[in-house]
């Protein structure tokens, strides 16, 4: 009797213990008092910062966790005491079926458990319940000091991971046992986390990737024993999954795989459910945009393999350059450049695109790095009611003209290596990258603009673009031109200029330009956008278009 009885009790605690933790990661009041932070995926140095954060509140509170989790542990061994003194109100005698109070040593034996063992142990009890909820609330509290994550994180780690995957022809495999190209991280995908990425991928539109993110389930399944998920659920959640993007073929599929591992009534009426969907035709095959990567278009794949650093030339019609591309030192005849000419490297005319070494030292590049991280927010796409969008996937923050300007240095070289009068520079945007992050192909003029415009923002046209590297990268990363079949790889210190412009003020589209997933390491650029009002006098335009190159 005693056994069940302390069970019952304790399984009413561990449900009140239970339930109050989960209010942490749920619409509780607890949540409501704690909201989740911004997003963290978008920047490396958001999550290199919210992992120092993380450890140095593991440092402080699981000491305290152990601690009550000891104390809880003495706390309900007390308790079961207890509980087993309170039995005794219905000990072996008054258990008799033929016991009664008209003894008097009964009625004293009755009376005494009552008033003894009942007021005394009662009491002790609901003490211990109330100090264990008192330990309760202190447990919610350094739960509480933990650094959470938004919603949106896990989603975007898992699209990075999946971008990566398709832009570089990383191997399915390779990815799931650690290896990225050369490198390896030590960490090995479990079944369950295969199967969290393979349903992102059928989500998505991806069905080639979701397959082979789901063979990869099921196989370290089968390698755990079935230690995190089973082949059985993996293959449901497949077999849902397609159902979601009205796939039923591969449904039928799926569910068809199930009911081979195991035979029930209810996978019967599953699989026969989806087959009402085929015509009730027996599926042997998945469709072949599941056994098949998607075609790229012409712009994907010039974009995927200059992203690799492969040579294009051979998809595109490039124009006979007018005179052979240059490197050489620059001094513009200005007098801040005469004794530290620029290192200049000509990359294209048409656009014309040039690569600038060495025109900001590492320690000026870590200084505006670390004055930008902590101000980093997300990074959105499009012109004044811009929006958030997985093209880019990037953290950035306005540095104004008080804070750069203080570098004078800097603005004078850009000023006199460009030419162009640094009242026109737009405030310097310093971006940090993260998991896969990128920035897909755009322009970074504003389309179909027109000095009439009522948008002041927008009427004065950006002229060129300078864009600093401010760190370097381990893997990936360019930034790339494929209408010009060019790759430029970080190189820290070192910047990328281009004129977004004809020499007549119309737009180049041939400026159509990507940041490439970063696949190893962690981007830092610094943009400085110019712009056309301003530059009327050191810049002007030009009747001709194709009259002379900008330089």
């Amino acid at each position: 009797m005693f056994p069940f009885h302390f069970c019952i009790f304790a399984f009413g605690l561990c449900l009140i213990f239970c339930n109050s933790i989960s209010n942490v990661f749920c619409d509780g009041s607890v949540c409501s008092e704690a909201p989740y932070p911004a997003e963290i995926f978008s920047s490396m140095a958001k999550m290199q910062e919210h992992l120092r954060e993380t450890r140095v509140a593991m440092r402080k509170v699981l000491p305290g966790l152990k601690s009550k989790v000891q104390e809880q542990k003495t706390r309900l061994e007390t308790i079961k005491g207890y509980v087993k003194h309170l039995s005794e109100l219905s000990g072996e005698e008054i258990r008799q079926p033929n016991f009664t109070v008209h003894h008097p040593l009964n009625a004293y034996r009755f009376i005494r458990n009552h008033s003894i063992i009942h007021n005394e142990t009662a009491t002790k009890l609901v003490s211990e319940i109330k100090l264990y909820e008192k330990e309760k609330v202190e447990i919610l509290k350094m739960l509480n000091e933990l650094p959470k994550l938004a919603d949106t994180d896990y989603e975007g780690a898992i699209h990075g991971i999946t971008t990566l995957q398709s832009i570089y022809d990383l191997k399915t495999s390779d990815i799931a046992n650690g290896k990225i190209r050369n490198y390896t991280s030590g960490i090995i995908l479990t079944a369950i986390e295969c199967l969290d990425i393979a349903m992102y991928c059928f989500l998505n539109n991806k069905p080639y990737q979701g397959h082979a993110w789901l063979t990869q389930a099921a196989g370290k399944c089968l390698a755990e024993g079935n230690i995190t998920t089973t082949v059985t659920r993996i293959n449901i959640v497949a077999a849902k999954a397609a159902s979601l993007v009205n796939q039923p073929e591969a449904a039928v599929f799926y569910y068809n795989e199930v009911v081979k591992i195991r035979d029930s009534r209810y996978h019967r009426l599953k699989l026969k459910e989806y087959l009402t969907e085929t015509d009730g035709t027996a599926i042997t095959d998945l469709p072949q945009d599941y056994t098949k990567p998607a075609v790229m278009n012409r712009e994907q794949l010039l974009h995927s393999e200059l992203c690799k650093g492969h040579q294009v030339n051979h998809l595109l019609t490039l124009p006979k350059p007018w005179r052979p591309l240059e490197c050489r030192l620059e001094t513009r005849d200005h007098p801040l450049l005469l004794l530290q000419p620029i290192k200049m490297e000509e990359k294209s005319l048409d656009p014309y695109i040039v690569v600038v070494h060495d025109i900001i030292t590492p320690i000026e590049s870590d200084r505006v790095s670390r004055t930008a991280s902590p101000r980093l927010q997300r990074s959105a796409v499009g012109i004044g009611k811009s929006i958030v969008h997985k093209m880019r996937t990037s953290q950035h923050i306005f540095l104004d003209r008080q804070e750069y300007v203080k570098n004078t240095t800097f603005i004078k070289r850009v000023e006199a290596f460009t030419g162009l009068n640094s009242r026109s520079y737009e405030q310097y945007q310093i971006g940090n990258y993260g998991v896969g992050g990128e920035y897909y192909l755009h322009h970074d003029y504003f389309p179909n603009t027109n000095v009439s415009s009522e948008d002041s923002f927008t009427s004065d046209q950006r002229i060129a673009t300078f864009m600093v590297y401010l760190s370097d990268v381990q893997a990936g990363g360019a930034t790339v031109f494929p209408n010009a079949g060019i790759s430029l790889f970080p190189n820290k210190g070192s910047a990328v200029f281009w004129y977004n412009l004809f020499n007549n003020g119309t737009e180049h589209p041939d400026t159509l330009h990507a940041a490439c997933p970063v696949l190893l390491g962690s981007k830092w650029v610094g943009n400085l956008w110019i712009r056309r009002h301003g530059q009327e006098f050191t810049k002007p335009c030009d009747l001709d278009r194709y009259h002379s190159d900008w330089s």
